[in-house]
């Protein structure tokens, strides 16, 4: 069905370019172009060979004018320390982006205002808000919440055994 669908959109574009006049080569050949041909630097891949030349030596010769062509319409890729200094600068505009995003989301919430003085109500759904996105990550990551929290209280046990000792020491 797609194809179909596909294949009847082509041959209404196909109809509709030979009623603007476009040549019937143009109409069926333009699917196939590269970006040499959309810029139109094989214009001349039809003109026959030049008087002397072999078809191979003309043809070599369209093939390089349609590269030096096509050079100097698209730039040469940075490379070096300007490859270097333009992935940084690509790199500090996307940081850039994202604090605005973050920072346009944080005034946007609407959370206390200009200054964060929302109230306590709104002090406390932010709270529940923070305490319901960390289990949700913890049941993400598989992190049982009382075993960490038994783990916490044998280590804090531990140190206070530790701190104990040393200031018997001392």
């Amino acid at each position: 069905a797609r194809v179909a669908a596909g294949r009847a959109a082509a041959l209404q574009e196909d109809a509709a370019l030979e009623r603007l006049g476009a040549p019937r080569e143009d109409v069926l050949g333009f699917r196939n172009a590269s970006i040499a041909g959309l810029a139109g630097l094989d214009a001349d891949a039809a003109a026959p060979g030049r008087v002397g030349a072999s078809s191979f030596d003309a043809r070599r010769f369209r093939q390089k004018e349609a590269a030096e062509r096509l050079e100097a319409l698209l730039p040469a890729p940075a490379t070096g320390r300007e490859a270097l200094f333009e992935k940084r600068a690509a790199a500090r505009a996307s940081n850039r982006e994202m604090a605005n995003a973050k920072e346009e989301g944080m005034f946007a919430s609407g959370f206390g205002g200009e200054l964060g003085g929302g109230g306590a109500d709104e002090f406390r759904a932010a709270l529940a808000a923070n305490r319901m996105k960390r289990e949700a990550r913890n049941r993400r990551r598989g992190v049982d919440g009382a075993s960490a929290a038994l783990r916490l209280r044998e280590h804090r046990r531990l140190e206070a055994e530790k701190m104990g000792a040393f200031q018997d020491m001392a």
